[in-house]
């Protein structure tokens, strides 16, 4: 299953975008996520923390 799922991806990478099986698939935003990820630095910060508290 991962060869063929790797050859298919390889193939999408290469041009052939028509083989792609999520090309029609609506994909929904993110509720309450607008513009830049102003967010990330303080998940990182959070990470971070955590890292030096262990």
């Amino acid at each position: 299953m991962a060869t063929l799922i790797g050859t298919l991806m390889a193939e999408i990478m290469d041009g052939r975008a028509d083989l792609n099986p999520w090309k029609d698939f609506s994909w929904p935003a993110i509720p309450g996520h607008f513009g830049k990820p102003w967010f990330l630095p303080l998940v990182g910060a959070g990470y971070r923390l955590k890292n030096t508290l262990q």
